[in-house]
């Protein structure tokens, strides 16, 4: 339990309050001063006049566990490259402002930190992005490990329809999915089509439910979350593949497109 508001008012002001108490956790960690599970606490206090104010902050010891373990040397490359693309001015760190919403918030997560990141990236992703990925689903938002893995699975799948065929209309219509019904016609589509090749569908009909349609609403996993996860494997595995290295214009064109919609959202 951390009372952390007199310290940090004289170093940050709402809303950089937060992103600043993740540095402060991040660099307690990296100096290894924090070896024991805890959760963090934190008390902002305004005191104007006759009106006094006191807002609580919370992080969950699952997310501060994750902080810590982002930093071993395992993971560092995906924590830096995280919080450099996170960061929007001098105090401000999209990514350490919403590890405070997790687990709830991993949809922004998704969506505004870790594909944006993906997108970014010039050449290639740290060796332990989708290890990361997958640590945080499973020890943060509680998803089942056999749903994670089937989500990298669609992923890889997907991944390998575009760079075999170089079918970058694929690539698109999967990271403009934003229909239920539209990506399952996409899905059987594809898997119509490696069928007359002689191939296996991307996916059977109990794995497609596992990773669309199961679960309850503890693990905060949507259609669409699961969506956008398995684009964010998709975009990893053409990195891995040197696919995205020769068709860079193929991504910047629906990045900055995407971009443009959200900005009008």
């Amino acid at each position: 339990d951390l009372g952390a508001a007199e310290t940090a008012e004289k170093k940050a002001t709402f809303p950089a309050l937060r992103p600043w108490l993740i540095e402060e956790l991040a660099q307690l960690e990296a100096d290894r001063r924090g070896s024991q599970d805890m959760s963090l606490v934190a008390y902002r206090i305004n005191n104007f006049g006759q009106s006094a104010r006191v807002k609580r902050y919370e992080l969950p010891g699952s997310v501060v566990r994750l902080v810590r373990r982002s930093l071993t040397a395992r993971f560092r490359p995906v924590w830096d490259l995280l919080s450099r693309r996170g960061q929007r001015g001098n105090s401000q760190n999209r990514f350490y402002e919403v590890l405070w919403d997790l687990p709830d918030g991993v949809g922004r997560l998704v969506r505004q930190v870790l594909l944006p990141a993906v997108e970014a990236v010039p050449d290639a992703l740290p060796p332990s992005w989708w290890e990361w990925c997958a640590m945080m689903l499973e020890e943060v938002v509680w998803v089942e490990p056999r749903r994670v893995e089937l989500i990298r699975t669609l992923g890889d799948a997907l991944a390998e329809e575009v760079r075999s065929q170089n079918d970058r209309r694929l690539l698109d219509q999967v990271r403009r999915g934003d229909r239920y019904g539209a990506v399952r016609a996409l899905l059987i589509r594809v898997s119509g089509r490696r069928l007359g090749r002689g191939e296996g569908p991307l996916l059977g009909l109990d794995d497609f439910l596992t990773v669309f349609e199961e679960g309850d609403a503890a693990t905060r996993l949507d259609w669409r979350l699961a969506w956008d996860l398995v684009s964010l494997r998709l975009l990893e595995r053409l990195y891995e593949t040197g696919w995205v290295r020769e068709h860079r214009d193929a991504l910047t064109a629906a990045t900055e497109e995407e971009t443009s919609d959200q900005e009008e959202e």
